[in-house]
């Protein structure tokens, strides 16, 4: 027999049979055990809500007899009887409608509740429809004919409602015919169910099988299946819905009603079994381990040897040295890898020298390529930006010029519109309003102007004749753009330009845009609160304008979002001769960006 298949066969059996034999009957054992105690839980689950709905309806009837049994409604005003619903409503947040009925079921005074649409004054309570409020009139029972007497109707699911509700009359027990009738919401026990729910449905039958509540995952509880044991105490369940899922489920009657709570979780649901299951692998496995550590090592000593000399051999090979050769001593497969590594070895040594040279040829022209194309990708990346760029600002300066243009007529016509009016009022108290109109329309006039002032594209001009520009007058009227956003952003703007003017030749419209872009990206990494100082000064043929943020914030991606602001704004500076310098310092901190440009001879 060859050696793998030798030693295939006895690991197989020694280590892989065992494992799946015992990890099998551990599995058994285990699901046995898990189902025995899921099926302990639901039926107390069940047994434990069906009590908790019970108490639940007890208590709240008895409460609401002795309210009934305090009042002599039949000779109350009004006023008195609307008095007695409103503090009957606010008992129990579970209660939606409260109304006042006659022997005959008439109302004797408007049904209470919080219509759908209005304020809720009681947010506790559900707001009801119109159609749920006729909903409950039709299913009210014919009050008790016996004085202090219960009735109790069937229970529905209103329309949008969260939960099924209970109509209930009580008659007065002073014999004058008066009833209370009130819908009682069943929402305390869908959240007490909610909270044992999980990875289980629990549901709440009516009488005909017809779902009350529901928790938990949908469509392991089939009314159909459990509509044959409404009637018994308790009875545990197993069965497989019509999507193939297998079921764990228990049954327990609610207590003085002739309803059900139904617990039903998959059979597959077993977290103990997995838990089990796993120990005894692990014991098995290391039981395995042992078996396949006495075999191998009988193994080893057959195969060591040849495999060591093989490994010094391959060592002795990657060092370089190709004229190593292994002994062969047998006829087996490790005699044959011998043989296959002879020959490798004698084929290495014939052709290292020629691959040796091809090497050093190969890495010197690889270097030399690297260098062009690393040289070639920077360009293309440098002008891919350019152009990507380029558009981005000239998209944005069309859409700028176009709402600045459309903006343009309907405030010239506001304007006009608040000016007559303003010099036919006069001097009344209306007409100091539209003065102070007059002044904010006039302003976004302003700033509408400088937007499209900004927002026009520059004509290109020759060496020497561009415009000579004010950039103290550039910075006060961008100012006007961006100073909304940077009051958003909760940034102070404090101005220090000089009196003197700081005129550089350039285009406005450029410069314009490009301390824009420096003012929304100096936005985005200042910190809110803080404050952004401009200062401005021209000693001498420089101008330098100053830009201090207080506190910068120390998130990474903000700083990546403003960079390409930074970037644009640092290529338009330079193409006015001017210089963009950026701080050096460690986010977070206070941070100064100045910016230096040639002052234009004789301004």
């Amino acid at each position: 027999m060859r050696l793998g298949l030798r030693i295939g066969f006895f690991v197989a059996f020694t280590a892989i049979l065992p494992v799946l034999l015992l990890a099998g009957a551990a599995s058994q054992v285990a699901r046995k055990q898990a189902e025995g105690q899921i099926v302990d839980f639901q039926v107390e689950a069940a047994r434990s809500l069906g009590a908790v709905v019970s108490r639940q309806l007890s208590d709240t009837q008895r409460v609401l007899v002795q309210q009934v049994a305090n009042f002599r409604l039949d000779v109350a005003s009004d006023e008195a009887r609307a008095s007695f619903l409103v503090a009957t409503y606010r008992l129990f947040p579970e209660i939606s409608i409260a109304a006042l009925l006659d022997e005959d079921g008439g109302e004797l005074a408007p049904p209470l509740y919080q219509p759908v649409g209005a304020a809720a004054e009681l947010a506790e309570h559900d707001l009801v429809s119109v159609a749920r409020l006729a909903r409950f009139r039709a299913a009210l029972p014919p009050p008790s004919r016996t004085p202090g007497g219960v009735v109790v109707g069937d229970p529905y699911r209103p329309e949008g409602a969260d939960a099924a509700v209970l109509p209930m009359v009580f008659t007065s027990p002073w014999g004058d015919g008066v009833a209370l009738a009130v819908e009682i919401s069943l929402s305390p026990v869908a959240s007490r169910m909610s909270s044992l729910a999980k990875d289980r449905e629990i549901t709440l039958l009516g009488q005909d099988g017809e779902v009350l509540l529901r928790a938990g995952p949908m469509g392991l509880v089939e009314p159909a299946r459990a509509r044959a044991f409404l009637r018994n105490a308790e009875v545990d369940l197993r069965y497989e819905t019509a999507h193939g899922v297998e079921v764990l489920a228990a049954l327990a009657a609610v207590p003085e009603h002739d309803w059900a709570v139904v617990v039903a979780e998959p059979a597959d649901a077993v977290a103990a079994t997995i838990h089990q299951i796993q120990l005894r692998t692990w014991y098995i496995g290391g039981v395995a381990l042992v078996i396949a550590l006495v075999g191998g090592a009988y193994l080893t000593r057959s195969i060591t040897g040849p495999v060591v000399t093989l490994r010094d051999a391959a060592n002795a090979v990657g060092r370089g040295d190709f004229a190593v050769r292994m002994p062969i001593a047998s006829r087996d497969e490790l005699a044959e890898l011998a043989a296959a590594f002879n020959r490798m070895s004698a084929s290495l040594e014939q052709n290292a020298a020629e691959i040796d040279s091809k090497n050093q040829e190969i890495e010197r022209f690889n270097l030399e390529l690297q260098a062009r194309v690393e040289q070639r990708t920077s360009q293309l990346r440098e002008a891919q930006a350019r152009l990507v760029q380029s558009g981005q600002l000239a998209a944005v300066g069309e859409l700028s010029a176009g709402l600045a243009h459309e903006l343009n007529n309907p405030l010239a016509g506001v304007l006009g519109i608040v000016q007559i009016l303003s010099s036919q009022l006069g001097e009344r108290p209306e007409g100091a309003l539209l003065r102070a109109a007059e002044q904010e329309a006039l302003r976004c006039k302003e700033i509408v102007a400088n937007l499209l002032r900004f927002t026009r594209p520059g004509v290109q001009k020759g060496p020497g004749a561009e415009d000579v520009v004010d950039l103290a007058a550039v910075v006060r009227d961008v100012l006007t753009l961006v100073g909304g956003p940077l009051r958003q952003r909760g940034v102070a703007v404090e101005l220090s330009m000089i009196e003197s003017p700081m005129a550089i030749r350039g285009d406005a419209s450029q410069l314009g845009r490009a301390l824009g872009q420096l003012l929304t990206s100096l936005r985005t990494v200042a910190e809110p609160g803080s404050t952004l100082t401009i200062e401005g000064a021209a000693p001498g043929a420089e101008i330098e304008l100053r830009f201090a943020l207080a506190k910068t914030v120390g998130e990474t991606d903000d700083w990546r979002a403003a960079g390409l602001g930074f970037w644009v704004a640092r290529q338009v500076f330079q193409e006015h001769g001017a210089i963009l310098e950026e701080p050096v310092g460690e986010r977070g901190a206070a941070r100064t960006w100045r910016l230096r440009a040639p002052r234009c001879e004789g301004a």
